[in-house]
């Protein structure tokens, strides 16, 4: 995952047409073990079992919806006064949700900005770093193309652009996550067992040549995370490259998929085991955030200044988000989506960004959907996002977009300002 970035959103009610692709917004939470009081938003007794079960699919190709607009008191024909102009907010394209969000190029719908075509090449993690984004493709039956790229971003930059190679090739068979620390680029590459750094004035890529399966990686702090999906392992190693790779954690039965930093804690999930863990960096203990969880899979954290710690995690189906409060872990659903009859959607990539989570799910190369709601459960679940055609599985936040990726290409929607 990515530095969280403090950003505001405007925030509405959800048009009842998208909510044919949810289901259960609020019911039993899953069964704790080694978790706190299991409730959901619609109560319930503390525990209680309970699995998510979703109803049918509709489908459907629209791109979100924000429900009714606010009328503006000095907007005499209704809407909301934005520059002087009174304009619908439903489906201004300069002022889509609120005033300023300007879609570009795409349409404005029930207040969603469609999705943009960023590049028309196969995408899988994505890491933006000032105006630059970084992208790897996993490179599945064609491994020429597999490996880095980079794609300017600035205000001004044309799209669709054209990528740039930086690491290409089949030695990097499987790219699956980045991350950027300063001019620095990590990236794994899960069936190449390696872990590379590509950097301007680095001519060695190969960070760590043996990573046993990396999966998801994050740099914070002059060190470099990831998980080691097959080799059983949370690792770490200074991102100089001046030290050993460190285990922080192994077990023969632990199979970490993604992580998340945040403070002292090194949060991950096992979709194996069903476990969302974390790990003390201070105290080096390692201790279950919750057990029973149907395929827990991307994850991010944050602690507020005057709130609980929330984490929240994408899993079968949905997502959900955990909060810790007086030393106690409770699950509160974010969101359950009806399973297609082609197969279950999968968790995807998660951020969260200021109040809001962003998060992928997925059909493995069919169907995907990207999907936000608050933290709090205040606003309901909004799909920004849906394609019964194309796998949907990174996200990458700016102050600006969300950018995520596909199994056909890069694409991004415009959120705030």
């Amino acid at each position: 995952m990515l530095p969280r970035v403090a950003l505001l959103f405007p925030l509405a009610a959800i048009s009842c047409s998208l909510l044919s692709d949810l289901d259960s917004l609020k019911g039993t939470a899953d069964a704790a073990a080694g978790g706190g009081g299991g409730t959901s938003d619609g109560g319930g007794a503390s525990g209680a079992a309970g699995n998510s079960t979703g109803g049918s699919s509709t489908g459907g190709t629209s791109s979100g919806g924000s429900g009714g607009s606010v009328i503006d008191a000095g907007c005499d024909s209704g809407g909301t006064t934005c520059g002087g102009e009174c304009v619908d907010t439903l489906s201004a394209p300069k002022h889509c949700g609120g005033c300023g969000i300007d879609c570009g190029a795409a349409t404005c719908t029930n207040g969603i900005c469609g999705a943009e075509l960023v590049v028309q090449q196969r995408c899988h993690g994505l890491t933006a770093n000032g105006t630059t984004l970084y992208f790897v493709n996993d490179g599945p039956g064609a491994t020429a193309t597999a490996g880095l790229y980079s794609v300017d971003i600035a205000p001004s930059a044309a799209l669709p652009a054209t990528p740039t190679p930086l690491a290409t090739g089949s030695a990097y068979a499987g790219a699956a996550y980045v991350t950027a620390a300063g001019p620095d680029v990590f990236f794994t590459a899960f069936d190449s067992d390696a872990v590379i750094k590509w950097s301007p004035s680095d001519t060695t890529p190969f960070f760590q040549a043996s990573g046993h399966a990396p999966w998801d990686i994050e740099a914070r702090d002059g060190a470099v995370y990831w998980t080691a999906h097959g080799g059983h392992a949370l690792q770490r190693r200074a991102a100089s490259g001046a030290t050993a790779a460190e285990v922080l954690l192994n077990a023969s039965t632990f199979a970490p998929r993604h992580l998340a930093l945040d403070g002292s804690s090194v949060f991950y999930t096992d979709d194996v085991a069903g476990k969302v863990g974390r790990y003390d960096l201070t105290t080096q203990a390692d201790s279950p955030v919750w057990n029973n969880m149907t395929e827990p899979y991307g994850v991010d954290a944050v602690t507020s200044s005057n709130g609980p710690t929330r984490v929240a995690v994408t899993r079968r189906n949905g997502a959900d988000v955990l909060e810790l409060s007086s030393g106690t872990w409770t699950l509160f659903k974010l969101a359950d989506v009806a399973p297609l009859t082609s197969g279950n959607f999968r968790g995807g990539d998660l951020q969260i960004a200021g109040e809001d989570a962003y998060w992928t799910l997925h059909v493995a190369g069919t169907a995907g959907r990207l999907m936000r709601r608050r933290l709090d459960r205040t606003s309901p679940a909004l799909v920004l996002f849906t394609s019964d055609s194309l796998e949907a599985v990174g996200v990458t936040l700016t102050p600006t977009h969300a950018y995520f990726c596909t199994s056909a290409d890069l694409r991004r929607i415009r959120i705030a300002l």
